[in-house]
């Protein structure tokens, strides 16, 4: 990517990286209420507080995927389940 004027070199290479990191991941999940209504997806808070690592993982590359093309990818739940 290209330094944008007045951005330092790290933070240009900052750009290349993923949009979400592993800690900001793992940060978020640690807020994460549980006893807590179902959202649409039927995803409950402790189903994602206490996934095992492998999960949390699939979750990172599934949220940086929909950053990076700036859309959900069609079919995605219905191909897991």
């Amino acid at each position: 990517m290209k330094k944008r004027k007045g951005q330092k070199n790290s933070e240009a290479s900052q750009e290349d990286s993923p949009y979400i990191s592993k800690n900001e991941l793992d940060d978020a999940i640690s807020k994460i209420k549980v006893r807590k209504a179902l959202g649409e997806d039927e995803i409950t808070g402790e189903m994602v507080k206490y996934s095992q690592e492998e999960d949390k993982q699939e979750l990172l590359s599934l949220l940086n995927l929909i950053a990076r093309k700036k859309e959900t990818p069609k079919n995605y739940f219905q191909e897991r389940r």
